[in-house]
């Protein structure tokens, strides 16, 4: 058997959902190397920190804060994926960021 003549089909493909799935808010992100057996993966972990809410005065606030022995992060998705996808994405938000960028003067 030979590769002469053979090409890849080309089959469209549908994300089911997109419209429906729910967007998450996220601003705390983990990015970690896969585990020993798995280094070609990357691990990320998207989280929600919501910081405690102050009411008090500036020093109630503070003493408030001191007070707490951490801060709580909801972790809202943890996804795997090897390196060729994490390039993938790093290129893809990278030209979206460009095009913001560009669009907003921002940056």
């Amino acid at each position: 058997m030979t590769d002469e003549g053979s090409e890849g089909i080309a089959i469209p493909v549908l994300w089911e959902g997109l419209d429906s799935a729910e967007i998450s808010f996220v601003n705390q992100m983990i990015v970690q190397l896969g585990p020993p057996g798995n280094e070609g993966e990357f691990v990320v972990t998207l989280g929600q920190l919501h910081p405690p809410v102050l009411m008090g005065g500036e020093e109630e606030n503070k003493a408030r804060l001191k007070a707490l022995p951490y801060v709580t992060v909801r972790v809202v998705a943890k996804v795997g994926m090897p390196v060729a996808r994490v390039r993938e994405l790093r290129d893809l938000l990278t030209r979206m960021l460009d095009t913001y960028e560009s669009a907003t003067g921002a940056g």
